[in-house]
């Protein structure tokens, strides 16, 4: 977060293409908590394997680039939790990650995504103040 002067906010929900639309991904403490105990590994330790192991190509596509040490069921469950924490209904978000990931998808898109969620938990994203959406005004009491 910026301290000087408010202009920079930041931001740990991401916003990704998934099921068809964009959506929030977002990682509450209890879902943090819950993704630890459900994949046994910790969110740190999940962002070093995927990130040790990822690169880029032109157009920002997502690609291996060495062995990971992620499981593909660690990043269903943190996909899973991101889905809940952003306020999808848990029955709702299970449903979601067994019919959108993995074998639905090539599993490279599914390590794309947790990386996504999994760096903006940790880093934030940085969102200038003027495009944050201002509280409307109050109309005034008509009595």
């Amino acid at each position: 977060m910026d301290l000087h002067g408010g202009l920079i906010v930041d931001e740990t929900k991401a916003v990704a293409h998934f099921a068809g639309e964009d959506r929030d991904f977002w990682l509450p403490m209890a879902r943090i908590v819950a993704f630890e105990r459900e994949a046994d590994c910790s969110l740190f330790a999940l962002f070093y394997a995927i990130g040790e192991n990822v690169g880029s190509v032109t157009g920002g596509e997502t690609v291996l680039i060495g062995a990971s040490d992620a499981r593909l069921r660690q990043c269903h469950s943190l996909i899973r939790n991101a889905l809940i924490g952003a306020g999808v209904p848990e029955k709702d978000a299970t449903e979601m990650v067994k019919v959108y990931c993995y074998p639905a998808r090539p599993a490279m898109h599914d390590l794309a995504l947790c990386y996504t969620i999994l760096n903006t938990a940790i880093y934030g994203i940085k969102i200038p103040e003027s495009s944050k959406k201002k509280p409307e005004a109050e109309s005034p009491d008509p009595s």
